[in-house]
């Protein structure tokens, strides 16, 4: 283990890696890990190891404040979590006591953009009649008609019928009857 030539414990961050190497840990996750926990040290301006007494509510503090005043996304938020569970329990030994009831990071709402019948008229033409054929990056092509329809935005004076759901009655047909 990584450690001061004169008997003094490891720095904590030599200590933190040393155990997640000892766990065969990805060095992209042990780069990861020891930022958030070199993040949490400097948010409560910790000095020595002692300071970091009283770990859940600690981590609650810290947590918090990244959803509330970070805005950060949930699964961030639960990677700074994993890390300083990993800090306190398998690097300094300690288990967390009860729960970690931090402010939980909301997860932002997805919003469809639709466009109005104006917007789609005003498209350029391309391929087809349309302009609005396209392709998803692996070479498929895709057409407006094939796309789900579902909740639409209401925008610009444009009301879907039957709550923003199609029927079949307003669907053109695919391919020729004949």
């Amino acid at each position: 283990m990584t450690g001061n030539q004169s008997g003094q414990s490891p720095r904590l961050l030599d200590q933190m890696r040393a155990v997640l190497r000892r766990h065969h840990y990805a060095l992209r996750t042990e780069r990861t890990y020891c930022d958030w926990v070199r993040r949490f040290v400097k948010f409560h301006e910790m000095k020595s190891r002692a300071d970091l007494a009283d770990g859940t509510r600690k981590i609650e503090d810290f947590l918090t404040d990244l959803a509330v005043t970070g805005q950060v996304a949930p699964s961030t938020q639960n990677q700074a979590l994993n890390a300083l569970i990993f800090l306190y329990e398998r690097v300094l030994e300690q288990p967390l006591e009860g729960r970690i009831d931090a402010v939980r990071a909301r997860r932002a709402p997805r919003v469809p953009e639709v466009l109005t019948p104006e917007e789609a008229r005003a498209q350029p033409a391309g391929r087809g009649e349309s302009g609005l054929e396209g392709e998803d990056g692996g070479g498929r092509k895709w057409h407006p008609r094939r796309l789900k329809v579902g909740r639409m935005k209401r925008s610009a004076g444009f009301q879907p019928a039957s709550d923003g759901l199609a029927t079949l009655s307003d669907r053109e047909p695919v391919f020729n009857q004949s």
